[in-house]
């Protein structure tokens, strides 16, 4: 990979170059020609090995990235960042690896070994955990099945380490039910009233509306953001350029029928 320099920025593709833009960069790579099933046959062990176990994650990184980009809708350009799905890819790739069950080539994403998405920022210009600087407490409440998010006694210019002019903020949750029998990925996505920076909050509560039997089966990841507004002609405005909005995986409960 490579990035273009000059006044004329391409995209497209001239013989075997493509050019394309990613974010505020525009790039150039060469284009790889696709293996046919007896090339791939022929390749040595180990690369076979690495090339299916690559699958493997290529497609769990993008069900994932999709699942959030489905769930927070219009709410995603708020976060938006074009290195997050490298990023994903590298992370899951780690707990691919780290599969000690499986053969070399037949490593997968064990329940166990989700745990090392823990703290994993959708925006790597910013972390929930250098931003919101008192704890956030989420539990799962057994009686009623559900995930509920609490921030207690917040006073926001002293407990939020955020750019000056910000006026107001928003909390975001997102919830991914991961099934370990097909993979799939469900979610549900709900976010706090307009918040403001300049007074205290007793309590911020968010709390899911589904119902999540955690059983041997399933992994619930629980993602934590925080947008930013600022207030232009009586208006709050999302403050995305320089995106410094944060969304965060900060707790995962892996399968257990007694999850607490």
């Amino acid at each position: 990979m490579a990035f273009q320099k000059g006044n004329i920025r391409l995209e497209g593709n001239i013989g075997d170059l493509n050019f394309y833009k990613s974010g505020d960069h525009y790039r150039v790579r060469q284009k790889s020609a696709k293996k046919t099933k007896n090339e791939i046959s022929n390749l040595a062990p180990r690369s076979k090995e690495n090339s299916q176990e690559f699958g493997c994650t290529s497609s769990f990184s993008k069900n994932l990235r999709d699942a959030f980009k489905n769930a927070i809708g219009q709410h995603y350009q708020l976060f938006q960042e074009s290195s997050n799905l490298n990023r994903i890819v590298k992370r899951i790739n780690l707990i691919v690896k780290a599969d000690e069950i499986s053969e070399r080539g037949h490593r997968k994403v064990l329940p166990h070994n989700l745990m090392l998405l823990q703290n994993f920022s959708f925006n790597s210009n910013s972390s929930l955990k250098d931003t919101i600087l008192i704890p956030i407490d989420v539990r799962y409440i057994r009686d009623t099945q559900k995930i509920n998010l609490s921030i207690s006694n917040l006073r926001p210019e002293a407990h939020l380490d955020i750019p000056k002019g910000i006026d107001s903020f928003m909390i975001h949750l997102t919830l991914f039910c991961i099934n370990h029998q097909d993979m799939n990925i469900s979610t549900e996505y709900t976010y706090s009233e307009l918040l403001s920076y300049h007074h205290s909050l007793h309590s911020v509560q968010l709390s899911s509306a589904k119902e999540y039997d955690i059983t041997d089966a399933e992994t619930l990841i629980v993602a934590v953001g925080l947008s930013l507004y600022k207030d232009t002609a009586g208006y709050p405005v999302p403050q995305i350029s320089p995106n410094l909005n944060c969304f965060d995986i900060i707790k995962l409960y892996p399968p257990s029928k007694s999850t607490q």
